[in-house]
Protein backbone atom coordinates (compact mmCIF):
# COMPACT_ATOMS: atom_id res chain seq x y z
CA UNK A 1 0.00 0.00 0.00
CA UNK A 2 1.44 3.38 -1.08
CA UNK A 3 1.86 6.06 1.58
CA UNK A 4 -0.50 9.00 1.15
CA UNK A 5 1.01 12.09 -0.43
CA UNK A 6 1.50 15.34 1.45
CA UNK A 7 -1.28 16.95 -0.63
CA UNK A 8 -3.73 14.21 0.32
CA UNK A 9 -2.81 14.54 3.96
CA UNK A 10 -3.18 18.31 3.79
CA UNK A 11 -6.64 18.03 2.22
CA UNK A 12 -7.68 15.51 4.85
CA UNK A 13 -6.49 17.86 7.57
CA UNK A 14 -8.47 20.76 6.08
CA UNK A 15 -11.61 18.60 5.92
CA UNK A 16 -11.17 17.50 9.54
CA UNK A 17 -10.59 21.10 10.68
CA UNK A 18 -13.63 22.33 8.70
CA UNK A 19 -15.85 19.63 10.17
CA UNK A 20 -14.58 20.45 13.63
CA UNK A 21 -15.27 24.16 13.03
CA UNK A 22 -18.83 23.44 11.92
CA UNK A 23 -19.38 21.24 14.97
CA UNK A 24 -17.89 23.90 17.25
CA UNK A 25 -20.11 26.57 15.68
CA UNK A 26 -23.19 24.39 16.16
CA UNK A 27 -22.30 23.71 19.79
CA UNK A 28 -21.79 27.42 20.41
CA UNK A 29 -25.11 28.25 18.70
CA UNK A 30 -26.92 25.59 20.73
CA UNK A 31 -25.34 26.85 23.94
CA UNK A 32 -26.32 30.42 23.10
CA UNK A 33 -29.90 29.35 22.39
CA UNK A 34 -30.07 27.46 25.68
CA UNK A 35 -28.72 30.48 27.50
CA UNK A 36 -31.32 32.80 25.91
CA UNK A 37 -34.15 30.42 26.79
CA UNK A 38 -32.88 30.02 30.36
CA UNK A 39 -32.65 33.78 30.80
CA UNK A 40 -36.11 34.28 29.29
CA UNK A 41 -37.59 31.64 31.57
CA UNK A 42 -35.99 33.34 34.55
CA UNK A 43 -37.83 36.55 33.65
CA UNK A 44 -35.27 38.66 31.77
CA UNK A 45 -37.42 40.84 29.51
CA UNK A 46 -34.86 41.48 26.76
CA UNK A 47 -34.49 37.75 26.16
CA UNK A 48 -38.25 37.21 26.23
CA UNK A 49 -38.50 39.93 23.59
CA UNK A 50 -35.70 38.38 21.55
CA UNK A 51 -37.46 35.01 21.47
CA UNK A 52 -40.84 36.59 20.78
CA UNK A 53 -39.49 38.58 17.83
CA UNK A 54 -37.57 35.59 16.47
CA UNK A 55 -40.69 33.40 16.46
CA UNK A 56 -42.74 36.27 15.01
CA UNK A 57 -40.31 36.53 12.09
CA UNK A 58 -40.70 32.77 11.63
CA UNK A 59 -44.52 33.21 11.73
CA UNK A 60 -44.76 30.87 14.70
CA UNK A 61 -47.51 32.91 16.37
CA UNK A 62 -48.19 30.65 19.39
CA UNK A 63 -44.51 30.59 20.45
CA UNK A 64 -44.09 34.29 19.71
CA UNK A 65 -47.16 35.20 21.76
CA UNK A 66 -45.99 32.95 24.62
CA UNK A 67 -42.81 34.98 25.14
CA UNK A 68 -44.25 38.38 24.27
CA UNK A 69 -47.10 37.97 26.76
CA UNK A 70 -44.51 37.25 29.47
CA UNK A 71 -42.62 40.42 28.54
CA UNK A 72 -45.82 42.47 28.29
CA UNK A 73 -46.86 41.43 31.78
CA UNK A 74 -43.61 42.96 32.99
CA UNK A 75 -44.52 46.28 31.40
CA UNK A 76 -42.72 46.02 28.06
CA UNK A 77 -44.37 48.43 25.62
CA UNK A 78 -42.35 46.90 22.78
CA UNK A 79 -43.92 43.52 23.55
CA UNK A 80 -47.39 45.08 23.42
CA UNK A 81 -46.63 46.52 19.98
CA UNK A 82 -45.54 43.09 18.77
CA UNK A 83 -48.67 41.49 20.24
CA UNK A 84 -50.71 44.03 18.29
CA UNK A 85 -49.15 42.67 15.10
CA UNK A 86 -50.09 39.13 16.13
CA UNK A 87 -53.66 40.23 16.91
CA UNK A 88 -53.93 41.91 13.52
CA UNK A 89 -52.55 38.82 11.77
CA UNK A 90 -54.97 36.47 13.54
CA UNK A 91 -57.97 38.73 12.91
CA UNK A 92 -57.11 39.02 9.22
CA UNK A 93 -57.04 35.26 8.57
CA UNK A 94 -59.77 34.02 6.24
CA UNK A 95 -60.50 31.07 8.50
CA UNK A 96 -59.57 30.63 12.15
CA UNK A 97 -59.05 27.39 14.04
CA UNK A 98 -60.08 26.92 17.66
CA UNK A 99 -56.42 27.40 18.60
CA UNK A 100 -56.29 30.67 16.63
CA UNK A 101 -59.38 31.99 18.42
CA UNK A 102 -57.98 31.10 21.83
CA UNK A 103 -54.64 32.67 20.97
CA UNK A 104 -56.40 35.84 19.80
CA UNK A 105 -58.32 35.98 23.09
CA UNK A 106 -55.11 35.60 25.11
CA UNK A 107 -53.35 38.28 23.09
CA UNK A 108 -56.30 40.68 23.24
CA UNK A 109 -56.62 40.25 27.02
CA UNK A 110 -52.94 41.06 27.45
CA UNK A 111 -53.23 44.14 25.26
CA UNK A 112 -56.33 45.31 27.11
CA UNK A 113 -54.68 44.78 30.48
CA UNK A 114 -51.67 46.83 29.42
CA UNK A 115 -53.85 49.73 28.24
CA UNK A 116 -51.35 50.46 25.46
CA UNK A 117 -53.17 50.34 23.17
CA UNK A 118 -56.39 49.76 25.07
CA UNK A 119 -58.01 47.32 22.65
CA UNK A 120 -57.38 45.51 19.41
CA UNK A 121 -59.68 48.13 17.88
CA UNK A 122 -57.10 50.78 18.81
CA UNK A 123 -54.39 48.74 17.11
CA UNK A 124 -56.39 48.65 13.88
CA UNK A 125 -57.35 52.30 14.12
CA UNK A 126 -53.75 53.39 14.56
CA UNK A 127 -52.57 51.22 11.70
CA UNK A 128 -55.44 52.40 9.49
CA UNK A 129 -54.37 55.99 10.10
CA UNK A 130 -50.89 54.97 8.97
CA UNK A 131 -52.32 53.60 5.71
CA UNK A 132 -52.53 49.89 6.54
CA UNK A 133 -55.38 48.71 4.31
CA UNK A 134 -55.81 45.37 6.08
CA UNK A 135 -56.47 47.30 9.29
CA UNK A 136 -59.03 49.38 7.36
CA UNK A 137 -60.82 46.19 6.34
CA UNK A 138 -60.72 44.87 9.91
CA UNK A 139 -62.30 48.08 11.21
CA UNK A 140 -65.08 47.70 8.66
CA UNK A 141 -65.75 44.17 9.85
CA UNK A 142 -65.77 45.23 13.50
CA UNK A 143 -68.34 47.96 12.83
CA UNK A 144 -70.44 45.68 10.61
CA UNK A 145 -70.57 42.86 13.15
CA UNK A 146 -70.59 44.96 16.30
CA UNK A 147 -67.63 42.92 17.49
CA UNK A 148 -65.00 45.00 19.27
CA UNK A 149 -66.75 48.21 18.22
CA UNK A 150 -70.34 49.50 18.30
CA UNK A 151 -72.41 48.24 15.37
CA UNK A 152 -72.36 51.06 12.82
CA UNK A 153 -73.24 50.18 9.24
CA UNK A 154 -72.43 53.67 7.94
CA UNK A 155 -68.87 53.45 9.25
CA UNK A 156 -68.54 49.85 8.08
CA UNK A 157 -69.55 50.92 4.59
CA UNK A 158 -67.06 53.80 4.70
CA UNK A 159 -64.18 51.47 5.56
CA UNK A 160 -65.17 48.84 2.99
CA UNK A 161 -65.40 51.51 0.28
CA UNK A 162 -61.99 52.83 1.27
CA UNK A 163 -60.53 49.34 1.06
CA UNK A 164 -62.17 48.68 -2.30
CA UNK A 165 -60.82 51.94 -3.72
CA UNK A 166 -57.26 51.41 -2.47
CA UNK A 167 -55.99 49.11 -5.20
CA UNK A 168 -52.88 48.13 -3.20
CA UNK A 169 -54.37 45.57 -0.84
CA UNK A 170 -53.44 42.02 0.09
CA UNK A 171 -56.93 40.75 -0.77
CA UNK A 172 -58.25 42.57 -3.86
CA UNK A 173 -62.03 42.25 -4.10
CA UNK A 174 -62.57 41.78 -0.37
CA UNK A 175 -64.02 45.26 0.11
CA UNK A 176 -66.48 44.78 -2.74
CA UNK A 177 -67.50 41.42 -1.28
CA UNK A 178 -68.51 42.90 2.07
CA UNK A 179 -70.21 45.89 0.44
CA UNK A 180 -72.25 43.46 -1.67
CA UNK A 181 -73.26 41.53 1.45
CA UNK A 182 -74.54 44.78 2.97
CA UNK A 183 -76.58 45.62 -0.12
CA UNK A 184 -78.06 42.13 -0.17
CA UNK A 185 -79.01 42.23 3.52
CA UNK A 186 -80.02 45.89 3.62
CA UNK A 187 -77.49 46.67 6.35
CA UNK A 188 -78.00 50.39 6.89
CA UNK A 189 -79.21 50.88 3.33
CA UNK A 190 -82.01 49.81 1.03
CA UNK A 191 -81.69 46.30 -0.38
CA UNK A 192 -80.20 46.62 -3.86
CA UNK A 193 -79.63 43.31 -5.60
CA UNK A 194 -78.43 44.89 -8.83
CA UNK A 195 -75.71 46.85 -7.06
CA UNK A 196 -74.72 43.77 -5.04
CA UNK A 197 -74.47 41.74 -8.24
CA UNK A 198 -72.24 44.37 -9.87
CA UNK A 199 -69.97 44.51 -6.82
CA UNK A 200 -69.66 40.73 -6.68
CA UNK A 201 -68.85 40.61 -10.39
CA UNK A 202 -66.11 43.21 -9.93
CA UNK A 203 -64.76 41.30 -6.94
CA UNK A 204 -64.87 37.99 -8.81
CA UNK A 205 -63.00 39.61 -11.71
CA UNK A 206 -60.30 40.46 -9.16
CA UNK A 207 -60.04 36.71 -8.38
CA UNK A 208 -61.69 36.91 -4.95
CA UNK A 209 -63.12 33.39 -4.87
CA UNK A 210 -65.82 33.92 -2.25
CA UNK A 211 -67.42 36.53 -4.50
CA UNK A 212 -67.38 34.12 -7.43
CA UNK A 213 -69.16 31.48 -5.35
CA UNK A 214 -71.69 33.97 -3.97
CA UNK A 215 -72.32 35.27 -7.49
CA UNK A 216 -72.85 31.73 -8.75
CA UNK A 217 -75.33 31.06 -5.96
CA UNK A 218 -77.26 34.24 -6.78
CA UNK A 219 -77.58 33.17 -10.42
CA UNK A 220 -78.75 29.77 -9.19
CA UNK A 221 -81.38 31.28 -6.90
CA UNK A 222 -82.50 34.20 -9.08
CA UNK A 223 -83.78 37.44 -7.59
CA UNK A 224 -86.00 40.45 -8.10
CA UNK A 225 -83.45 42.30 -10.21
CA UNK A 226 -81.77 39.37 -11.96
CA UNK A 227 -82.94 36.16 -13.57
CA UNK A 228 -81.88 32.61 -12.87
CA UNK A 229 -78.98 31.69 -15.10
CA UNK A 230 -77.67 28.15 -14.71
CA UNK A 231 -75.07 28.68 -17.42
CA UNK A 232 -73.40 31.46 -15.45
CA UNK A 233 -74.00 29.70 -12.14
CA UNK A 234 -72.36 26.42 -13.17
CA UNK A 235 -69.43 28.28 -14.74
CA UNK A 236 -68.80 29.97 -11.40
CA UNK A 237 -69.51 27.04 -9.07
CA UNK A 238 -68.00 24.14 -11.01
CA UNK A 239 -64.40 24.52 -9.87
CA UNK A 240 -63.70 20.80 -9.92
CA UNK A 241 -61.51 20.68 -13.03
CA UNK A 242 -59.58 17.42 -13.34
CA UNK A 243 -56.21 17.76 -11.67
CA UNK A 244 -57.20 20.75 -9.53
CA UNK A 245 -57.57 20.50 -5.78
CA UNK A 246 -61.19 21.30 -4.85
CA UNK A 247 -61.68 24.54 -2.96
CA UNK A 248 -63.27 23.70 0.39
CA UNK A 249 -65.31 26.92 0.30
CA UNK A 250 -66.96 25.85 -2.94
CA UNK A 251 -68.26 22.72 -1.21
CA UNK A 252 -70.97 24.87 0.39
CA UNK A 253 -72.63 25.04 -3.02
CA UNK A 254 -72.04 21.47 -4.23
CA UNK A 255 -75.69 20.47 -3.77
CA UNK A 256 -76.85 23.48 -5.82
CA UNK A 257 -74.38 22.54 -8.54
CA UNK A 258 -75.66 18.96 -8.64
CA UNK A 259 -79.27 20.20 -8.77
CA UNK A 260 -78.52 22.34 -11.82
CA UNK A 261 -76.75 19.54 -13.64
CA UNK A 262 -79.52 17.12 -12.67
CA UNK A 263 -82.48 19.28 -13.74
CA UNK A 264 -81.03 21.46 -16.48
CA UNK A 265 -82.84 24.52 -17.79
CA UNK A 266 -82.04 28.22 -17.52
CA UNK A 267 -79.37 28.00 -20.19
CA UNK A 268 -78.01 24.45 -19.76
CA UNK A 269 -79.00 20.88 -20.53
CA UNK A 270 -79.11 18.14 -17.87
CA UNK A 271 -75.62 16.74 -17.40
CA UNK A 272 -75.60 13.66 -15.13
CA UNK A 273 -72.20 12.68 -16.52
CA UNK A 274 -70.69 15.82 -15.03
CA UNK A 275 -72.21 15.03 -11.64
CA UNK A 276 -70.61 11.60 -11.69
CA UNK A 277 -67.26 13.03 -12.80
CA UNK A 278 -67.26 15.49 -9.89
CA UNK A 279 -68.19 12.76 -7.41
CA UNK A 280 -65.42 10.54 -8.75
CA UNK A 281 -62.87 13.30 -8.35
CA UNK A 282 -64.01 14.22 -4.85
CA UNK A 283 -64.05 10.59 -3.73
CA UNK A 284 -60.56 9.68 -4.82
CA UNK A 285 -58.69 8.06 -1.96
CA UNK A 286 -55.99 10.75 -2.02
CA UNK A 287 -58.42 13.62 -2.17
CA UNK A 288 -59.14 16.07 0.62
CA UNK A 289 -62.76 14.92 0.72
CA UNK A 290 -62.13 11.18 0.67
CA UNK A 291 -63.56 10.79 4.18
CA UNK A 292 -66.80 12.49 3.09
CA UNK A 293 -67.20 10.37 -0.02
CA UNK A 294 -70.31 8.55 1.18
CA UNK A 295 -72.17 11.79 1.90
CA UNK A 296 -71.15 13.32 -1.43
CA UNK A 297 -72.17 10.21 -3.35
CA UNK A 298 -75.70 10.42 -1.92
CA UNK A 299 -76.28 13.98 -3.10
Amino acid sequence: MKPRSKITLAISAVIIISAASVLTYKIKADNKQRYIVQQAESGVVKYQLALGERYLNDRDMPQSAYWLIKAAKQGSHEAIDQLGIIAYYLKSKATSSTEDKQLFTDVEQTINASRRPQTVFDVYQQRAEEGDMEAVLSLGLMYKRGNGAPEDYALARKYFERYAAAGNTSNPGNGEYYLASMYLAGNGMAVDGAKALALLQKSCDLKFKLSCYELGDLYYQGGESWAKDYKKATALLDVYAEGNSPDSRAMTYIQSLFTMYREGGYGINPNPQRIQAIKTQLCRSDDLYGDDCEGIAQQ
